[in-house]
């Protein structure tokens, strides 16, 4: 019993040194070294944008120049939803068969649509135990790939827009073996250029302009938007071994 007792205290304080990121571990990151991330992540578009919030999966490598700058490449994709309410009504009419008269119904259209985001980025780490806070910058491109079956037919030839693209963020790192560490980010993606018009399904032909959409107007349109998105994920260095 009292064996029992002396292994469940060894293993409960082992337990808690690792939660407090006091236990025997060489994790850190060194020069020359890379690290590989998968992340999952939820995308919060800006309000004017004409976007829901969407999911996201994202990748990241970073190459060590010290043991605290590191530099590489990062994307992310997404599938959002438009917000049709944003956009004029569209009209269709249902005839009689000898046209005495005729149905007009008006609907709001949305569209999912697929949104890539990529670039390089610059990254700072400082290291206690096995805590690692950290900053991120970046610069890059976001693309967005219309749905072909969604757009009208005098639209189809649009069916992506892109602009320029940087970011600032910052999160925390946690190793929870010299080559494997979990993570978790916040990040603004800020896209310029951006015209949300581009995201509408309004045909000059089929648009209704004579009954405004009854929902509460849009907020104005902008050029620049700032996107937060939330990250967490797993990071792993190849190669390494203790």
């Amino acid at each position: 019993m009292r064996d029992s007792w002396h292994a469940i205290r060894r293993g409960s304080i082992a337990l808690a040194m690792v939660l407090l990121g006091t236990g025997p571990l060489d994790a850190q990151l060194q020069s020359g070294e890379f690290l590989i991330s998968v992340r999952a992540e939820h995308m919060s578009y800006a309000n004017s944008a004409a976007l829901e919030s969407s999911g996201a999966a994202g990748v990241e490598t970073m190459y060590f120049l010290t043991r605290h700058l590191a530099v590489g490449f990062q994307a992310s994709v997404a599938r959002p939803w438009t917000k049709g309410e944003y956009f004029p009504l569209m009209r269709h009419t249902y005839w009689t068969p000898n046209s005495a008269n005729d149905t007009t119904l008006l609907y709001v259209v949305s569209q999912q649509v697929t949104a890539f985001d990529y670039g390089i980025q610059a990254e700072y780490r400082l290291a206690f135990n096995r805590w690692e806070p950290l900053v991120q910058v970046g610069a890059g491109r976001y693309t967005f790939f219309l749905d072909p079956q969604s757009q009208p037919q005098s639209n189809r030839d649009r069916r992506t827009f892109s602009g320029f693209a940087y970011s600032v963020g910052g999160g925390l790192s946690f190793a929870v073996s010299d080559d494997a560490r979990i993570m978790v980010a916040v990040s603004d993606r800020i896209y310029t250029g951006f015209d949300r018009d581009e995201l509408s399904l309004s045909d000059r032909l089929l648009r209704e302009d004579r009954f405004p959409n009854p929902l509460p107007p849009p907020p104005p349109e902008e050029d620049v938007i700032h996107n937060l998105r939330f990250s967490a994920g797993f990071s792993f260095t190849p190669g390494r071994s203790r």
